[in-house]
């Protein structure tokens, strides 16, 4: 009887470990996506950097992006902090990298380090794969020089 017990108990002794292991698995995948979606911008792309985004945000952004995308050579990357679920959406926090080295000769290049927050809603739901970010802040890391 104590042996059955054990058993028993068995699966509810690895269930903590298996969800860790899947929320472990989709910050990986997260991660992925999100240094992709950075990299777009260091691939001087700025379209397919902004598709990442809702179309209220990307027409928020995508006069500034391209803007600083002409002005500078760009790289980004980020560090994800904390990812939280929240039903089918995921809120993110971490720190995005960006390196601007000016194409004109007279102008400093610049470093910016900014904490963000992002709310990314699945596109699962539209039969497709990954993810659209639908809230960020602060979008101003996005401003070219002039604005900022």
């Amino acid at each position: 009887m104590q042996r059955r017990a054990v058993v028993m108990l068995l699966p509810w002794l690895l269930l903590p470990r298996f969800a860790s292991a899947q929320q472990d698995d989709e910050r990986a995948a997260l991660g992925d996506w999100l240094g992709e979606t950075a990299a777009r911008l260091t691939e001087d792309n700025p379209g397919e950097f902004l598709d990442a985004f809702s179309k209220d945000l990307r027409n928020s952004l995508d006069r500034n992006v391209r803007a600083l995308v002409l002005a500078a050579q760009v790289s980004s990357s980020i560090q994800i902090h904390t990812v939280t679920a929240d039903g089918a959406a995921r809120v993110v926090e971490g720190s995005w990298y960006l390196e601007l080295r000016f194409r004109a000769a007279a102008t400093p290049n610049e470093r910016r380090q900014e904490p963000f927050r992002m709310r990314l809603e699945s596109l699962a739901e539209r039969g497709k794969s990954g993810w659209r970010i639908v809230e960020f802040t602060p979008l101003q890391l996005f401003d070219p020089p002039a604005l900022r």
